[in-house]
């Protein structure tokens, strides 16, 4: 289980941040990546949507072996805020196996008044 990026950078008038999870030979349902921040689970609501997709062939390559089908949890977040910053943790259910994701949401400058 890795996160593809560590550290995602976004302002208050992004329409969106992401962030990506991916577990190499995943051969359990897709719900079991799950999302948390603070220690609350993360679910589909107007602001946040939890989508799954197919990882990339290169990350499904162990020393040259494929080792299985490589699949990617993508949290997205709606209009995001500076509260909104902090550590996000994907992580399999019913295991201890986890990838974190630290969010910085920055307020963006004002345009200059002529």
């Amino acid at each position: 289980l890795q996160a593809l990026e560590n550290e995602v950078n976004a302002t208050n008038t992004d329409r969106t941040a992401t962030l990506r999870c991916e577990m190499l030979d995943f051969i359990r349902p897709d719900e079991d990546l799950q999302w948390f921040r603070g220690g609350q689970q993360i679910t589909n609501s107007s602001r946040h949507t939890v989508t799954y997709e197919d990882g990339t062939p290169e990350a499904a390559q162990n020393g040259g072996a494929f080792v299985g089908p490589a699949r990617v949890s993508v949290l997205t977040i709606s209009n995001p805020v500076v509260a909104d910053s902090g550590m996000y943790t994907c992580q399999i259910q019913g295991t201890t196996e986890s990838a974190n994701v630290q969010l910085f949401v920055v307020e963006a400058p004002s345009p200059p008044t002529p």
